[in-house]
């Protein structure tokens, strides 16, 4: 039984590239973790940024989804965008490869097998309590396609 110990509250988590693990936090970082320490072996701090709308409940990163094998993680909170990462370095850091624009709080995510399709569920409330309302958005979901480059 291992406790692993990051910054923040860790409201997220998934599985990520071989022995890595991704979470999210309520003060907008993004951590990577490996399997043998019990610290973060990468913290991308201000991942997600609070809006002057609706202030730090927008940078709290409620939702992280990757597919098991894949080397892309993607995380969402409510400041207007998705963000795709990449792990790099031997699944050591994390880079940020592209921002999705999206109204509203992503609640929850998914990415299919393949990597080409990112679902998320979009609300006007934070999944853990209404802290905030972004009375523009909608309830409902976001399909988005990926295009995969070959390299």
């Amino acid at each position: 039984h291992l406790v692993f110990r990051g910054k923040g509250s860790l409201d997220c988590c998934c599985l990520a590239g071989t022995g890595a693990w991704v979470s999210g936090a309520d003060d907008g970082c993004v951590s990577l973790w490996g399997m043998m320490k019990k610290k973060p072996v990468h913290l991308q701090r201000g991942a997600h940024l609070p809006t002057a709308e609706l202030g730090a409940a927008a940078s709290w990163v409620q939702s992280v989804a990757s597919v098991r094998s894949a080397d892309v993680v993607a995380s969402g909170a409510g400041d207007g965008f998705i963000k795709l990462w990449a792990l790099k370095d031997g699944n050591h850091t994390i880079k940020e490869l592209y921002k999705i624009p999206v109204r509203g709080f992503v609640n929850a995510m998914a990415m299919s097998r393949n990597s080409k399709l990112l679902v998320a569920g979009i609300g006007q409330e934070p999944r853990l309590g209404r802290w905030a309302r972004d009375s523009g958005a909608r309830n409902g979901l976001l399909i988005h396609r990926i295009e995969v480059a070959d390299e």
